[in-house]
Formats: C-alpha cells, structure tokens, sequence
C-alpha cells in the first residue's frame, strides 16, 4: 500500500521525531503512534530504528531506504543508541522540549506555496541534541520550546513544530546571534562523518560529551563534577572549555591534575587520588558498560601519581602501552588480590601463554571480569543461600558495600573482591572431626535456636568464637557449612549447655506456658535469661529437660498410656500409696517419679 499524501525525507532530518510525524499530520492524523496503527506499521519497532520497521515505512512513504535507515536513532541497549554512527545515550536527547532555528523555519516556510508550506518545516538531526544549542547553518541561536505544558497528543513535532512556525510567519522571535563553539562543530562533523581530525574520535560521542563537560568543570571551578544546575549558555562554555584542552591529546590531563593537587595547599604524600579528582576517581575504574569507560587517561593518571604521590595506592587499570603481564603484576598494579584474578581468568576461560603471562587486552578483560560488580543471583549461587539470608549477611556489612537500590533490594550489585575474600574466609575454616556427640546443625538452624541472625552466627564463625566445624561435600558456600548447636548456644548465652524456649519446652512436655514456668520456679528445670533480640528471653536446658522427663512422667501421660481417665488413674494411684512427687497445686500438674510408678 502506498500513501496519497506524501512529504519528502530531507537530507538532514530526524527520522522517527520528525518525518514519521509530517507524514502523520498531511494524512490527518493526530499523531504518530496513530497513524501507524491506522497503516499497518509497527510504531514501537520504528522508534527503536529497527530495520524491519523501516523497510514497510519506506515502502508506504515512498522514501528512500537508506537515508531513513541512516537518518534514524536505532535502540542498541538500555538507554542506549546509536545516531549515523555514533553512540549516544538517552539523557543526550531532547525530550521534554523542541529546538529550532528561527531563520531555518522560515527558509522552510519560504521553500513551500501555500498551504503546503508549513509541511516542509523540519526538525534537523542536530537540534535533537542538548549538546547542540546553535544552528551552525545561520549562526543564530536554537530557541528551545518546553513541552510539559502540552497535551501529550499535541506532543508530536508536526503539531508543535508547525504551530510555531505559524505563528513567527505573522510574528518572527528575536533571531540571537550567536557562533557555534569548536565543540558542536565537532559534534555536527561527526553525525555528519566528517571527524578525524583528533584523537577524540576514538571515543563514542557519548563519552566525548561527559568527558568535556567534566574537564571542562574542572579547568573552570577545580572540580570534577558535572553542572547540572548552571545555565544552559554555562554549561555550553564549560564544555567549549574541555573540548579546546583535550582535543590535543589525553596529555592534557596533567596540567588538570598538577593544578588540582597544587589548590589542596600542604598536602601529603599520603592524599587520596580520589581527593583530586573528585567524582571522577570512580569513572577512571574499568567498568563492563562501555559508555562509562575513561581507559584512554588511565596512562595518564598513572604518570601523574607515580610522579606526585609515589606512595598512594593506584585505583586505574592498566595503560595500553604496557605489557604481557603476569598475575602479579596486574594485582600489583590494580591492587586486586592474585586469587582473585586467577578465578576472573578461570570464568573467562584464558589460559596464559608459554612463559606464564597475558597479553594487554586479555588482561584488561580479567580486570574487568575481577571487578564487574555481582549480582545477586551470583552471589546467591556462590554462597549457596537464599535472599532472604543474603540480605540479612549484605545489610550487616559482612560482604562489603552494596551498590544501587537499597530499596529495592533485587537490584543490589556486590564488589566480587569483597565477595571472594567473604568465601576464602569460609573457606578457610578447619574443619573439625565429626562426633555425634556434638549435635551438628545448619547455620540457619544453629541461627534460629540461638534466638540470632544467621549473621551473628558467620560473624562468630568468622571471628574464631565458633571453633567446631563439618563440611557437606554436597553444598556449596555457607550451605555447607555444620556447627555444633552446642557451641553455639553457649557462646551466645554464656552457658555451658544448650537450651531451648519456653514454648518448645512446653511443646516438648506437652504442658503449658505456666506449667513450665512453675517447674523453673521450683527448681526442677535449669534455666538461664538471655537478651534475645529485642526482648528477655528464657532458655531451659536440654540436658535438665531430658533429665526431668527421665525421671518424671505426667498424670496426663499416665493416663494416656493406660487408656483410661486421669481422675480414676490419680484415685487408684493414692489407694496404693502413691503420691505426685511434684503436685498439681505447686506447678499446675502431677508428675510422679518414674521409679515409684515401674512403667
């Protein structure tokens, strides 16, 4: 099927923004979502720049294939995309606002007759771009249209756009002029594929962008750190300013750098490279997304710390000039441990050459594995536990810092160095000789009998307070794991025996809360009074309970046991001379000795 009305797909215009929408508006409908329901085309896919999408867009439009595919933004990960090339993230994007160049509208306006005029008005590629605040074409400054304001089927950029230029025909805005900067020259012959003339372009233009703005900060103010707070034409300056000392080469970095230290006055040998660079520190690290990798200064940063601060502990990965290295020498240089990177090395599958050593990039990559944060999946399979435990473990501090959310807690993220010096701990406990004796139990089972968090239970693993240990061979992590309830008990409550609670005392005797509670008070159960969580809890022993109940039976097992009723038992009982060594009136029930009953 092909359209009856139709628009032309300009060379420089955006392709889902703004001709999908044109061609939504000559057909009469309101919106693009709609008219591509009303045709037959997928508008989701479109937006994301699928090319299976496009293919019937150009067939019905009548536009050619490869400009709409090149003139579109393709979806190519989680708020990330690529534009002619060119990656960008979603944060680059004007969404809550259109920018134009007055001249360019009404060069459009001028080009049409009539009232085809206004379907000739066109959002260009580059206007798209925060980072772009000037039509190079004119040299007149973009004028931004903010849209929260606007009902969201008004949003679309043929019904906003158009609206505009319909009213600076009958009344023209002040045209500012203004020049663009070097830097969004530089970032226009790039969309346009006409970079190549600095080493910038080694990096995707999303990292371009940050990574002026942050120099750029720090040769205007002295810190690192992105302003999201200053206005539009400071922020422009800004990252003009970054853009004209990097452009040379990343060497740059140490003049920013020497100056930086020079502004912290008397500064020891000891400072912090973070105290320097601020925010920044954390982006120096090798991380697995890609858009937020500063590897090209890592060289850099490492001259400038060998020089200035020779004793301070380097937190960048390893420059590109360097190399094979040898476990060793990458934990040295990352300050990551060489088990740690030998089990990176293992799950990657590298194996290392002849004379034991990685070449650059094989290293590079058991840095990265090393220091890729964990999900919790991982670290549940790890440790063999479930969330609710490796929760309790992660809010305790006992697997190091927890990244994101600590709302939602599904979406924590775990440092693996942490998380392998928590198992080498695990690991590392004797194992003790089994025995019987010793009543052996999970950590969660020691936990609950304990009154405690499996938490309290690792940590006195882990301090050495807890010494028994048994391994099961068919676990893995803390599910392996057996200690003696025993041990347990009497180093959380400070006796030498274990105990259970009131309520699974009296489960136990099958009696009540008060018939315990009397027999305590009478002496006939050990007991001692711990602080068990957030109350006073009583534990009685297991050793005093399974003597009591050696040497005592009740009337109501009695009963039981004989089938008949208690009265009639208890009157037979006292006819032969026997009477409750403990009676109903001094505990609320009778207990004989099992001696004078012969059962």
């Amino acid at each position: 099927m092909t359209l009856l009305a139709r628009v032309e797909l300009m060379p420089d215009e955006l392709a889902q923004v703004s001709y999908v929408s044109r061609l939504a508006a000559v057909c009469g409908c309101p919106t693009a979502a709609k008219f591509c329901q009303e045709v037959g085309l997928d508008w989701t896919s479109i937006r994301k720049g699928k090319p299976e999408a496009l293919a019937p867009l150009a067939e019905v439009s009548g536009a050619d294939l490869d400009r709409l595919t090149r003139n579109s933004i393709v979806e190519v990960g989680p708020r990330s995309y690529e534009l002619r090339g060119c990656h960008a993230i979603s944060n680059m994007f004007r969404t809550a606002e259109y920018a134009l160049c007055p001249v360019c509208v009404a060069d459009d306006l001028a080009s049409g007759s009539g009232a085809n005029a206004y379907d000739r008005v066109h959002l260009r590629i580059a206007w798209h771009l925060r980072a772009i605040e000037t039509c190079h074409v004119h040299d007149r400054k973009l004028i931004t249209c903010p849209l929260k304001s606007i009902r969201n089927e008004r949003r679309d950029f043929a019904t906003f756009g158009w609206d505009a230029a319909y009213q600076w025909a009958s009344k023209p805005p002040e045209a500012v002029v203004q020049r663009p900067t070097p830097f969004e020259l530089y970032l226009i012959a790039r969309l346009d594929g006409k970079a190549g003339s600095t080493w910038l372009d080694e990096m995707p233009m999303s990292e371009v962008t940050r990574v002026c703005e942050f120099f750029g900060s720090a040769i205007a103010t002295g810190e690192f750190r992105r302003r999201r707070h200053l206005e539009n034409d400071a922020i422009r300056a800004i990252r003009d300013v970054g853009f004209r000392s990097l452009k040379s080469g990343p060497e740059a970095l140490q003049d920013v750098l020497t100056a930086k230290l020079a502004s912290l006055g008397d500064t020891s040998r000891f400072v912090s490279i973070s105290n320097i660079i601020g925010p920044m520190a954390e982006l120096l690290v090798d991380r697995e997304n890609q858009t937020t990798d500063f590897w090209h200064f890592r060289h850099e940063v490492q001259k400038f710390v060998e020089s200035n601060l020779p004793d301070q502990v380097l937190r960048v990965s390893l420059p590109s000039s360097a190399g094979p290295f040898r476990l060793r020498d990458i934990a040295e240089r990352t300050r990551l441990s060489q088990d740690a990177l030998a089990r990176a090395a293992h799950r990657l599958g590298l194996e290392q050459t002849s004379d034991e050593q990685f070449e650059t990039l094989p290293a590079r990559r058991i840095v990265r594995e090393a220091r890729n944060l964990w999900t919790n999946r991982q670290v549940r399979s790890m440790l063999g536990v479930t969330n609710e435990i490796l929760w309790v473990l992660a809010d305790s501090s006992l697997l190091g810092k927890v990244h994101r959310s600590q709302v939602h807690k599904a979406n924590r993220r775990f440092e693996p160095a942490a998380i392998e010096a928590f198992a080498e701990k695990l690991r590392a406990l004797p194992s003790s000789e089994r025995t019987e004796s010793d009543n052996w139990v999970s950590i969660v089972n020691a936990a609950l009998r304990a009154r405690c968090g499996v938490d309290v239970v690792v940590g006195m693993l882990l301090n050495g307070t807890i010494r028994k240990v048994l391994r099961d061979r068919d676990e893995n992590g803390l599910a392996s794991i057996r200690v003696c309830g025993l041990e347990v008990f009497s180093a959380r409550f400070g006796v030498p025996w274990s105990g259970l609670s009131m309520r699974q005392t009296a489960k136990n005797l099958g009696a009540t809360f008060e018939v315990v509670s009397a027999l305590i008070a009478q002496g006939a159960l050990v007991h001692c009074r711990a602080r068990a969580g957030a109350t006073d809890a009583v534990f009685v022993s297991e050793e005093s309970l399974r003597d009591f109940k050696h040497r005592y039976v009740s009337l109501a097992e009695l009963a039981k046991l004989s089938g008949g009723s208690a009265i009639k038992l208890n009157k037979e009982l006292a006819e032969k001379g026997i009477a409750p060594a403990i009676s109903r009136e001094q505990c609320g029930a009778s207990y004989f000795r099992r001696d004078d009953i012969r059962l």
